[in-house]
């Protein structure tokens, strides 16, 4: 579930790039709620697959890595267009 989750974002992430019209990206950014729902799935299979002594460093991992890439992305960003 969780790669079938991966795939659907690359997807919407492919419709948000590629839109050439303000309908277009709405769109895409409607659809980004499609791909939101496999957080939930993905603690479930930290959970899972932790130690018991190591979950708490494992959930603040994952939930520090979503803010890391949007902080990293763009910054790597600019380097790439220069």
């Amino acid at each position: 579930m969780i790669i079938r989750s991966a795939l659907v974002e690359a997807v919407v992430f492919g419709v948000i790039a590629a839109s050439a019209a303000p309908w277009q990206l709405v769109v895409g950014m409607l659809l980004v709620g499609f791909q939101l729902g496999n957080s939930g799935v993905m603690m479930a299979a930290i959970h899972d697959a932790t130690p018991r002594h190591r979950f708490g460093l494992a959930m603040g991992l994952f939930a520090a890595s979503s803010p890391l890439g949007f902080g990293a992305g763009p910054a790597i960003g600019t380097f790439m267009l220069d």
